[in-house]
C-alpha cells in the first residue's frame, strides 16, 4: 500500500512539473499557429502589402461571415450631346441599353449665381425611361474655362449661391422625375476641400429626403496628396460617406497634354482602386472606364472613339502590340509620311478592368461615353 501511495505521489509530481508545462506550451503554440493560419488573418496580413487581386488569385478565401454579398453591378453610361447633330449617345442607348442599369445625362452647367444653364434631352430621357433605366442629371462647373476653378470656389464658399444651387438641383431632379443628381465639380481648390465635402453632405441630405440619390464624380488618385492641386480638393472619405456612389475617373492617365502612354494602365488603375477602397465602401465605388483612345504624332494629338480603331487598323495596316504590364493595346501607323502612335481600350483591356472590379467587389462602372463603343465592348465589360 505504501508503495502504491509513493507511486501516485511520484506520478502527481511528474504531471505538475513535466506534462502540464508541455501541454501548456503546445497549446500556446497551437493557438498561435491557429491565429496565423486563419483565413481572415492571412487576408489582412497580405493586404497590408499586396492587392486584393493578388490575394484572391491564390485562393485564400474570406471567412463566410466576412465575405461580401454578391450583387448586380451598376453600369452607368454617360449620355452626351455636343450639338444638335450629335446622336451617337442616343444611338448607343437604343442599341445597348440592355447592358446598362443607369444613365447620366450630361446637360447642366452651374452658373456663378447658382442657377443652372443647359436643357435636357427629351429623346435621351424618353429612351432611358423606355428601357427602365435610372437617370441622373449631371452638373459641371464650366465657366470662363472648362472646369473653372474660380467658379468652383464661388459655388462652394458663397453660402447664398451654394444654397441656390442645391435648391435648383433638387427642383430639376423632381421636375424631370430623375433618380438623382451626378455632381461633376472638378478642379476644386485645395483650400475648398472641406467646403466641397460639406456641399456634398448637404446636397445628399436634400436629395435623400426627397427619395433621390447622389453620384459624385471625382478625379483618380493613388494617395491623398495636398500637393496635388487637381485632386486634393476631393476628400474621398467624406464624399463617400454621404453620396450613394462615387464615380472615380480612372482614365486619362496619359493624354494629348502628356507624354505618350496608356489611357488607363492596369497597375495605375489598381493603385487608384486600392487607395479608394480603403476610405470608401467598395460597393459605392464606380470604376471609370473610357471608351476611347489617344493618338500622338508630330502632326498633332487627338482623341479617337474606340469603335473607330478597327477601321483605322485595316485602312493603314497598323502594327498592333499588347503591353502586358499595362494590360493595354497600342498601335502605330503611317499617314501622310508621319508615324502616329495610339493607345486605346479593347475587349482584352476591358476584361482586365472587369476582373479588378470583381476582385475589389466594386459597385460597378461609370462609362465615358455612350456612342464611342460597339457591342464587343459591352460583351467584355458586362456579359
Amino acid at each position: 500500500m505504501r508503495k502504491f501511495r509513493t507511486f501516485l505521489f511520484f506520478l502527481l509530481i511528474l504531471t505538475v512539473m513535466v506534462i502540464i508545462p508541455i501541454l501548456t506550451v503546445n497549446s500556446a503554440t497551437f493557438f498561435q499557429l491557429h491565429q496565423v493560419e486563419s483565413p481572415e488573418q492571412q487576408v489582412q496580413d497580405r493586404l497590408a502589402t499586396e492587392s486584393w487581386l493578388a490575394v484572391m488569385k491564390e485562393g485564400v478565401p474570406l471567412p463566410a461571415n466576412k465575405a461580401p454579398a454578391a450583387a448586380t453591378k451598376t453600369v452607368l453610361g454617360y449620355y452626351v450631346e455636343y450639338g444638335e447633330t450629335d446622336r451617337a449617345s442616343y444611338q448607343a442607348l437604343a442599341s445597348f441599353g440592355s447592358m446598362l442599369t443607369d444613365v447620366a445625362m450630361v446637360i447642366y452647367n452651374a452658373a456663378p449665381d447658382g442657377s443652372l444653364q443647359g436643357k435636357p434631352s427629351p429623346p435621351g430621357l424618353e429612351a432611358a425611361r423606355a428601357k427602365r433605366l435610372h437617370t441622373y442629371l449631371v452638373v459641371t462647373n464650366h465657366g470662363e474655362k472648362l472646369f473653372d476653378r474660380n467658379l468652383a470656389h464661388t459655388l462652394l464658399t458663397d453660402k447664398t449661391v451654394s444654397l441656390r444651387l442645391r435648391q435648383n438641383l433638387l427642383s430639376k431632379a423632381k421636375e424631370l422625375s430623375a433618380t438623382g443628381i451626378n455632381l461633376d465639380i472638378e478642379n476644386v481648390p485645395a483650400g475648398d476641400r472641406d467646403a466641397y465635402a460639406a456641399f456634398v453632405a448637404n446636397l445628399a441630405d436634400d436629395l435623400h429626403r426627397a427619395g433621390k440619390k447622389l453620384i459624385v464624380s471625382v478625379p483618380a488618385k493613388t494617395a491623398d496628396n495636398p500637393a496635388d492641386s487637381w485632386s486634393y480638393g476631393c476628400d474621398y472619405a467624406k464624399i463617400g460617406a454621404k453620396s450613394d456612389y462615387v464615380q472615380i475617373m480612372t482614365y486619362d492617365e496619359h493624354g494629348p497634354w502628356s507624354e505618350v502612354g496608356p489611357v488607363a494602365s492596369y497597375p495605375w488603375v489598381e493603385s487608384v482602386v486600392r487607395y479608394a477602397t480603403k476610405v470608401i465602401p467598395p460597393e459605392k465605388v464606380l470604376l471609370g472606364v473610357g471608351f476611347y483612345g489617344y493618338e500622338w504624332s508630330s502632326a498633332g494629338n487627338r482623341a479617337l472613339p474606340s469603335k473607330a480603331i478597327p477601321e483605322l487598323i485595316a485602312q493603314y495596316h497598323a502594327t498592333v502590340k499588347w503591353d502586358d504590364k499595362a494590360k493595354s493595346p497600342t498601335l502605330t501607323y503611317v499617314k501622310d509620311g508621319v508615324t502616329r502612335t495610339v493607345w486605346y481600350e479593347d475587349e482584352r483591356s476591358l476584361r482586365a478592368k472587369r476582373e479588378l472590379a470583381e476582385a475589389y467587389h466594386l459597385g460597378g462602372y461609370g462609362v465615358w461615353r455612350l456612342g464611342f463603343e460597339d457591342q464587343s465592348f459591352w460583351n467584355a465589360l458586362v456579359r
